[in-house]
């Protein structure tokens, strides 16, 4: 298991002075960078290997928002794994073992030439062992949006959207999202499924609907009317 202590920053809260989700995303994603840094698996082992981890969905929650400065304790751990898929469990647990927010997540290592999924090299994980997590608690709900929604304003891509591998960083459209269903502040779960690559210079169609749990759903439609990437905030 990976671990790591920092505290909140201030660029990773809200007005009211305790972590956002914005701030959560950022945290999990800079870490997940360094586990993989850490390892020796970093990116410029990804690069050459030409292949790298492509986030397919995750499941966050925040149970406690931490106020700025508060200090905490990072973990992360695969708990399932099989060819080119992975699950991980990212947690923020309080200096007392108090657990903050954690999050479930779906990977994919993939060919970052062709695109195709790969089986990830036998000697990635070293001899980490799989971390036990039950079912019940392991599972990752897909999102079920309701209804046709209505169609916001189109949405360019941008390098500043864009990650090292010229694909949209999955941090920047979450917030995007949070943005455009209204939950820049007050989000307690924040699900995403990035179900196809999207590069720079494509433009998406937000559609927003209820999702069948009490939640906001966005979708965002690329040019041919499929989704690329779909998110719930509650």
């Amino acid at each position: 298991m990976y671990e790591f202590r920092s505290r909140v920053r201030y660029s990773e809260t809200d007005r009211r002075g305790v972590l956002s989700m914005q701030g959560l995303l950022r945290i999990l994603q800079d870490a997940n960078y360094l586990y993989a840094e850490d390892a020796g698996r970093g990116i410029s082992y990804q690069a050459g290997h030409r292949a790298a981890w492509y986030l397919l969905s995750w499941d966050v929650r925040m149970l406690r928002a931490p106020r700025l400065s508060e200090p905490y304790v990072f973990t992360a751990a695969f708990y399932a794994r099989s060819g080119s898929l992975a699950k991980k469990y990212l947690a923020l647990r309080s200096e007392t073992g108090e657990l903050l927010a954690d999050a479930r997540t779906r990977w994919a290592f993939v060919n970052t030439v062709t695109g195709e999924p790969v089986e990830c090299p036998a000697d990635y994980f070293g001899e980490e062992p799989l971390l036990s997590l039950d079912r019940k608690s392991g599972e990752i709900v897909r999102i079920r949006p309701t209804g046709s929604g209505r169609l916001l304003s189109p949405l360019s891509v941008t390098p500043f959207l864009l990650d090292e591998n010229q694909h949209v960083n999955n941090v920047r459209l979450s917030e995007t999202a949070l943005t455009l269903t209204g939950y820049e502040e007050g989000c307690t779960r924040f699900r995403a499924e990035f179900l196809r690559q999207t590069r720079g210079g494509e433009t998406l169609t937000p559609r927003l609907t209820d999702g069948t749990d009490g939640d906001a759903v966005l979708t965002f439609l690329a040019s041919d009317g499929e989704a690329n990437a779909v998110f719930s905030c509650k």
